[in-house]
């Protein structure tokens, strides 16, 4: 992770990409990177985490209108 950083930061100051450094999980939700850069584990966490809320969502949402008379 360390050598990964100091590559993608390395790249960021001579100008070849847009490199904001670490996000925190909330920013993931609320757009503070287009892209976000993680291992195997970690990525599969937080899609599987999105994943689920999605659905919770979707269901919470349907039963309101199944409740609605």
């Amino acid at each position: 992770q360390k050598e990964t950083y100091a590559v993608l930061k390395a790249d960021s100051d001579s100008g070849k990409l847009n490199f904001i450094g670490n996000v925190e999980a909330r920013g993931l939700a609320l757009g503070d990177c287009d892209v976000a850069v993680a291992d195997g584990f970690t990525g599969n966490i937080a899609l599987k985490m999105y994943e689920g809320v999605g659905k919770m969502l979707a269901k919470n949402i349907s039963d309101l209108f199944k409740k609605r008379k």
